[in-house]
């Protein structure tokens, strides 16, 4: 394994923060960890532990849904760059096989899971969810702001040896980096989306 590869699974972790700390109000973390030793042994392997959201309502459901599908484009966005992952938005929400998948671990199953609570609680397609989220995710991180934000944070967690940021030093890093300061100028620009959740996973009817 190569300091590159290291890189790559930390960007990942680190796009679930990023995503995370936007909905602050709805989720906290407790850690974010690379497990240098997995990764040595060519195993691809970082948590970002959170605590929430409750799941009251659509909103937090949508919040929940985007951070754990964040490692995956970040991880696209890293390996291909923010202006062809943006150029290919619409190409990517349409075919599941343009980005690379392989890296979303547990991830995947974890955001079918809240895909499929998500359609029977408000009788949705869970399919349109996992659109929305792509397409939320791809504006978001392809965002030359937001995506400095993920290379600072990623350089953050670089420097420690173990790979490992606790709350109160993520904390302490999202002070450093004003990551707050940026995403409150956005804040309302994108939960404002996670408003229309709902209407953007209706099913069709029938014809």
């Amino acid at each position: 394994m190569t300091n590159v590869d290291i890189k790559r699974i930390c960007i990942h972790e680190c796009c679930h923060a990023v995503v995370a700390r936007l909905f602050r109000q709805r989720m906290a973390m407790e850690e974010l960890v690379v497990n240098t030793r997995l990764v040595k042994a060519g195993e691809d392997l970082g948590a970002l532990n959170i605590r929430g959201p409750r799941l009251d309502d659509e909103q937090d459901y949508a919040a929940l849904a985007i951070t754990l599908l964040a490692g995956v484009i970040g991880e696209n966005i890293y390996l291909l760059g923010t202006d062809a992952i943006k150029e290919k938005k619409e190409e990517i929400v349409v075919d599941n096989n343009i980005i690379d998948w392989t890296s979303g671990g547990g991830d995947v199953p974890a955001f079918q899971n809240v895909a499929f609570m998500f359609s029977l609680v408000y009788l949705t397609d869970g399919n349109k969810l996992k659109e929305f989220c792509l397409r939320f995710l791809i504006d978001f991180l392809s965002d030359k702001e937001v995506w400095s934000m993920v290379e600072l944070l990623c350089y953050e967690g670089l420097r420690k040896k173990n790979l490992k940021l606790n709350e109160k030093e993520l904390e302490c890093v999202f002070k450093k980096i004003s990551l707050d300061a940026l995403l409150d100028n956005k804040r309302k620009e994108y939960l404002n989306q996670c408003n229309e959740v709902l209407q953007f996973c209706q099913r069709s009817e029938p014809a």
